[in-house]
């Protein structure tokens, strides 16, 4: 019984390992065609999640927030200027949704 007691209880050893799991937020820009996108679409797109069930699923757990803000919104319209951030499992995303980058500026053929 002492060893069951022993085994339930986290070590020092995993707690370590799972500080060392969280990373860093990672930041992705994301350059919007159009004048928005739905926040599930977004995520799915940028490989936020794996599907679009994923995504609302993620928007629906509070996992999201659009400018700092809790979006519970799974269709919320995200335009040019916002930021979303989505945090699971350890890990952060921010993604700056930034303005159509018009090729022809650039001089580009």
């Amino acid at each position: 019984m002492g060893s069951y007691r022993e085994t339930s209880r986290p070590t020092t050893a995993w707690v370590l390992r799972t500080v060392e799991t969280i990373r860093p937020m990672q930041q992705i820009d994301f350059h919007l065609r159009g004048e928005y996108i739905t926040l599930d679409n977004l995520l799915k797109v940028t490989g936020a999640t794996s599907s679009g069930a994923t995504a609302k699923q993620s928007v629906a757990g509070g996992l999201v927030k659009v400018d700092g803000q809790q979006e519970l919104r799974k269709t919320a319209k995200i335009r040019a200027g916002q930021s979303v951030q989505f945090s699971a499992g350890g890990q952060g995303l921010h993604i700056r949704v930034l303005p159509e980058v018009d090729e022809s500026a650039r001089g580009l053929p």
